[in-house]
């Protein structure tokens, strides 16, 4: 049997953080659900996933659709798209079965590629090798998923790009709705032994649209949005306070502040980031989400932020300082604190 090999490479950077990531996860478990209700589909179908952040990574190898199960996303600073081709490439050349003189191979690998940023790696060449030598090895569909998502660079990876611009909880619905739809026509076309190429013509045109090809952006740092990391003092666990972009004023407008797990640093970008952003420029203060204290966004000696209630004794859980605040946000200079890659 010719199998139908489906990879998702899944944007698990910091800016996905919030209602885009838990709809994202919840959509694509209703996704698995309805497509193991389908008879072709639980024939020919076989899973991937790669996440990217920081690192990409292949979180689920490929595995026939009866046995697979999306684990939790994970999350981390960076957007490694460059990275996730690579491992994209080297997944393609180790698992999908290969057509010789003697044996009919996998179908045409069909990946979906989801992100709502811009690359924060260096991805020219990863990108050139891709359209070199895989290019007509694979389909990519390459969803840009936001305001603030990158589409000039997914141009360069495939001609096949689609613009979501709502992430409400019924949209993201009806878009994984349409992916789900589109490997149940793929799974049908390729059990009588042919595989249908046209899978945009029936994008729902309410909540996607195709995107023309434009020229590449090579931003490092996802400028669109501001993201910061802390630790609770109490339980010194992480959280990241998400800003997005007020194109009216250039400034940054608080999204929220979201618990997250150690997993997090694992899966960031670890080269050096000198990157900094004024408070002035930030525009709300949220409280810790674990601990309830009325400041998320107190600054140590050490560079790091941790949440307080206040003036009196605090300690800092990233390096263990006493410290002292007092009122005051720094002066009408504010002060600069390190962000993230997004």
């Amino acid at each position: 049997m010719r199998r139908l090999p489906i990879f998702f490479l899944l944007d698990c950077s910091e800016s996905m953080v919030g209602d885009n990531f838990d709809k994202l996860q919840d959509a694509l478990n209703n996704l698995t659900s309805t497509l193991k209700k389908d008879p072709n589909a639980l024939e020919n179908v076989y899973i991937s996933v790669i996440a990217f952040a920081g690192i990409a990574k292949t979180i689920v190898n490929l595995v026939e659709l009866p046995s697979f199960y999306l684990p939790k996303l994970p999350l981390g600073s960076g957007t490694s798209l460059g990275a996730s081709l690579t491992e994209l490439m080297f997944q393609i050349d180790k698992n999908v079965i290969k057509t010789t003189n003697d044996v009919k191979g996998d179908w045409k690998p069909l990946v979906f590629l989801i992100t709502d940023g811009k690359p924060t790696d260096e991805c020219e060449s990863a990108v050139q090798k891709w359209n070199t030598h895989y290019k007509n090895k694979a389909k990519i569909i390459a969803v840009a998923v936001g305001k603030y998502a990158d589409t000039k660079v997914l141009n360069k990876i495939s001609e096949d790009v689609l613009f979501m611009a709502n992430t409400q909880s019924d949209d993201m619905h009806k878009f994984v709705s349409w992916i789900t739809a589109s490997i149940i026509t793929q799974s049908k076309s390729v059990a009588f032994n042919s595989q249908e190429d046209n899978l945009l013509d029936n994008i729902d045109k309410s909540i996607l649209k195709k995107v023309d090809s434009v020229s590449i952006s090579s931003n490092k740092i996802d400028i669109d949005c501001a993201v910061l990391v802390g630790k609770c003092q109490h339980t010194k666990k992480p959280y990241l306070m998400k800003y997005d972009c007020n194109e009216s004023d250039l400034k940054y407008d608080l999204a929220g502040c979201y618990p997250i797990d150690s997993e997090y640093f694992n899966w960031s970008d670890t080269r050096k980031l000198d990157a900094k952003i004024n408070t002035n420029e930030l525009m709300g203060v949220p409280g810790c989400p674990y601990c309830g204290a009325i400041s998320a966004f107190a600054l140590c000696t050490c560079g790091k932020l941790l949440c307080t209630n206040g003036m009196g004794e605090n300690i800092c859980p990233w390096c263990e300082t006493e410290l002292i605040f007092n009122h005051g946000n720094g002066g009408e200079e504010g002060f600069n604190v390190s962000r993230g890659r997004g």
